[in-house]
This record gives C-alpha cells, structure tokens and sequence, in this order.
C-alpha cells in the first residue's frame, strides 16, 4: 500500500494543477452583452415636485416648482402633464433647458393655468417629466391634486 500511496499522490496533485490551469482560462461571459439591448445612459433624478396651490378659479395660474439633478449628462427639458378628472394624461407644457450633470440639485418653476373651461368642482392632476439630453424621460410617480374653486 505504500509503494502505491506516493503515485497517488503525486497524480491527484499533477490533476488539481491542471485543471486550475485549465478553469483559469476560463472567460466568464459578459451577461448585459450577451442581450439585446443599447444602454443609452441614466435618467435625471427627480428630487422634489411641488405646487403652490392646491386649488383656483378658472385662469388661475399655479406655479409647479421642480428639484432635478442629474451625475451624467445634462437636462434637456421638462415637461408638465396635465389630467382633468378621470381623462387620460395630456402634455401641457415643454419647458427647454440646459442644466449641465451635478450632483447639486437645481429648482425649476414651471407655470401652469387652469382651464378657462375646467368644471368649477373639477380635480386636475398635475405631473411632471424631465428628459435628458439623450432622449430618456424619468416620469414622476408622485402627482400633485389641484381642485377648480
């Protein structure tokens, strides 16, 4: 059993070396390569959304005021959407920019008029979109209620 214990031995150390040498070469694969998609870049951040009332008459205009910051590239403009009652979400305005990336977050007051037409009772619910220079639009999900005196 001796004589044979030695050669065994140094095979299971000449086989360990050699598959260590083999798995070293190994080349794990990339997996957001291997997928079919382009990243184009990160969105903008957006910090705060307020308003400055929470209701008006009709014409009334209600200033929407929006923290962004963005690490990578720059804001290209923000948009504010509009939905009056149970209708389906509307573009109202596009505010164009050019905030540069910091990590400094930059307020942006956005005017908004409530419809001459809007029903006196009426809930208009007011969000907001910043878009990045390269097309990508960050939409927020907390929305602002503002209701027709």
């Amino acid at each position: 059993m001796k004589r044979y214990s030695k050669p065994l031995l140094l095979l299971a150390v000449a086989s360990l070396c050699a598959l260590m040498m083999l798995t070293a070469c190994y080349k794990e694969s990339n997996v957001l390569s291997d997928l079919p998609v382009t990243v184009k870049g990160n969105v903008a951040l957006i910090d705060a959304f307020t308003i400055s009332a929470t209701g008006g008459t009709p014409s009334t205009v209600i200033n929407a005021s929006v923290t962004t910051r963005t690490f990578e590239g720059s804001i290209k403009e923000i948009k504010l959407y509009s939905a009056v009652g149970s209708a389906a979400r509307t573009l109202t305005s596009s505010t164009p920019l050019s905030i540069a990336a910091s990590s400094i977050a930059t307020v942006q007051v956005i005017p908004y008029t409530i419809p001459a037409t809007a029903a006196r009772g009426a809930v208009i619910t007011l969000s907001v979109g910043v878009v990045t220079d390269n097309n990508l639009e960050n939409i927020s999900t907390t929305t602002r209620a503002v209701t027709v005196r």
